[in-house]
């Protein structure tokens, strides 16, 4: 009943008409859909009613069935979008079907006198309900007079189609002009009164909706104040669990220069020894030395190169500004993710920047390790590898004669979808499945992008996903 009472109400409502306008055009439909069922409530029992006493259709039946018929047709009205149409007829419509109609044909009985003019008065309420008076001055007023002229001379009519003579007008007639003063002045309190009160409403309605705009305003920017929060404590933490990694790597790296240090000085003692001298007797012995001492050289060198990136990861004065070859940052990050690059993916470098830029230096670690990373998850995540790669280099361009760094990432995986490639470098965006991320990896990086006052875009490509940073040299 409810979802039919809702279609009822909106029934032929244009989108474009909001408000009051709106408002009045659901009245109108409830008005006319109660007044249905109710006529036709009217029409069964005066149907059981002429059964039980045997009687004949009348004019009251009449008048009921054309007033259902009158609020079909409002409600058909509105139903073929012409909501207007059923709201003005009955304003100005139902009272002529319910009391002038039955009076012309001669349906007049002495109480007609007694309560007709106090139907007109309740009728005259539906100009302050379904019209608005800003907008439909014209309107209102008319209908305001229309009223007034039926009250003020529906006696007159009455008496003219009276079939009749009754008692009961010659006893209005001793006090007409009190009795008719009585009417008009219910009328027009009842005109201000509904016209003050509606007013009042639109009034209180107006401030309403302002403070519920303001309300939704603070909400928006409290929503986003919350949000900017949340990025930040997690960067927080996130920066927080960099500084003890640094610390960590920084021992470890300490720890491990220590027997490195014992390692070289040991080679060296036996390059500069004569124990090569007398294993060169034996050829076959003298060339395994030889192999094993450089196998070992070979160890201390990567090990070497190893413990100077995790030196640059964990020294403290990266969190400076100051200029640095951008090649080298690239080389240290990728040392690290040796390991994780499967041996089908193959590493390509085309290096052409000549220009040291001015980074943080372990952001920028932690900016090319996170776009490494998801390169490698997503060539990972293709059903079949066929000779993968991601693609490293480097550019000078100039803009508005200032000379930029650009530091391309070129991967051969799959490329980003269109419905979340605006989406990738939000905070929490991530399509991984729970537990395999945070999303924050590119969100972070983009941040630390903007703290060197230069840019990241990601981009699908023939071949893939290309990741460009732009940076001021």
């Amino acid at each position: 009943m409810r979802k039919l009472w809702n279609k009822l109400s909106y029934l032929g409502i244009h989108e474009k008409d909001t408000g009051l306008k709106q408002r009045t055009m659901i009245l109108s439909n409830q008005l006319n859909f109660i007044m249905l069922i109710t006529m036709i409530g009217l029409l069964i029992f005066l149907t059981v009613m002429r059964r039980v006493e045997d009687s004949t259709f009348g004019v009251g039946s009449l008048r009921v069935l054309l007033l259902l018929i009158f609020n079909l047709v409002n409600l058909c009205l509105s139903y073929f979008k012409f909501p207007n149409f059923g709201r003005i007829s009955l304003i100005f419509v139902s009272p002529l079907i319910f009391l002038i109609f039955p009076t012309v044909i001669g349906f007049v009985e002495e109480e007609s006198f007694s309560y007709y003019p106090f139907i007109l008065i309740g009728f005259s309420v539906l100009p302050q309900l379904l019209l608005v008076p800003v907008r439909e001055k014209f309107l209102h007023w008319f209908s305001i007079i229309y009223y007034g002229l039926l009250l003020l001379f529906i006696e007159k009519i009455l008496i003219f189609f009276m079939p009749e003579e009754f008692v009961i007008v010659k006893i209005i007639e001793g006090f007409f002009v009190y009795f008719k003063a009585a009417q008009i002045c219910i009328f027009v309190f009842l005109q201000f009164a509904v016209y003050y009160l509606r007013k009042l409403n639109i009034k209180f309605e107006k401030d309403l909706n302002e403070k519920n705009t303001t309300l939704d305003t603070q909400n928006e920017e409290l929503k986003e104040t919350l949000n900017k929060l949340k990025i930040t404590q997690k960067q927080l933490i996130q920066l927080e669990k960099m500084s003890v990694i640094g610390t960590l790597t920084s021992g470890v790296a300490h720890e491990i220069n220590n027997p490195l240090n014992f390692i070289s000085g040991g080679l060296d003692l036996i390059n500069e020894s004569n124990i090569r001298e007398e294993i060169k007797k034996s050829s076959k012995t003298f060339d395994d030395f030889n192999t094993a001492i450089q196998i070992i050289r070979e160890g201390v060198i990567r090990t070497t190169k190893i413990v100077d990136a995790l030196m640059n990861f964990s020294y403290k004065e990266n969190s400076l500004l100051k200029p640095m070859d951008i090649h080298q940052i690239i080389e240290s990050t990728l040392l690290f993710c040796n390991a994780k690059i499967p041996v089908d993916i193959s590493i390509t470098k085309e290096y052409h920047l000549k220009y040291e830029v001015p980074v943080y230096q372990d952001k920028m670690h932690q900016v090319l390790l996170t776009i490494i990373e998801n390169a490698i998850a997503s060539i990972r995540s293709k059903k079949k590898l066929n000779k993968e790669s991601i693609i490293f280099s480097t550019d000078t361009v100039e803009q508005d004669h200032e000379k930029k760094a650009i530091i391309r990432i070129e991967n051969t995986g799959p490329k980003i979808p269109d419905n979340i490639k605006d989406k990738i470098f939000d905070p929490f965006f991530t399509t991984k499945d729970p537990g395999e991320g945070t999303g924050l990896g590119l969100s972070i990086a983009y941040s630390f992008i903007l703290e060197h006052h230069g840019t990241i875009e990601a981009e699908n490509t023939k071949r893939g996903v290309r990741f460009s940073i732009e940076l001021p040299i």
